[in-house]
């Protein structure tokens, strides 16, 4: 294989990880806005249920200014905050992960390569 092909083949390898597929997946601003607002200290967690509250809430305030957002797979009509966050983010993209609390509950945490997503456009949206 020639060397352009090597690099072609590792480029594409990177396209296929978490952090690059939310930097360019069709969705990735309206995305990259709610995990920048919902997590303002992405170190932190937030509880499942506010985040579903708040991104059922963010969805509907982007649809009211007329950004696009994300429909459900059969395209009917747009998808839920807990649909969103539990089968796009978690289980299909892998930018949220979900963990148990001492008092029961559970909360959602950016996994570490949305972290990272979100210090790359940090770092592009400053300069």
């Amino acid at each position: 294989m020639s060397g352009i092909l090597d690099v072609y083949d590792r480029l594409s390898r990177c396209y296929e990880k978490p952090t690059l597929r939310l930097l360019t997946n069709k969705w990735a601003q309206v995305s990259m806005a709610i995990f920048t607002d919902a997590f303002p200290d992405p170190s932190c967690g937030k509880g499942t249920e506010l985040m579903h509250a708040q991104v059922d809430a963010y969805l509907r305030e982007f649809a009211d200014a007329g950004v696009e957002v994300p429909l459900r797979e059969n395209g009917a009509r747009s998808i839920t905050g807990r649909e969103l966050c539990q089968e796009r983010w978690m289980r299909e993209d892998r930018w949220l992960a979900i963990y148990p609390l001492d008092s029961g509950e559970t909360e959602y945490r950016l996994t570490a390569d949305a972290i990272e997503a979100m210090e790359i456009m940090d770092k592009l949206s400053s300069t």
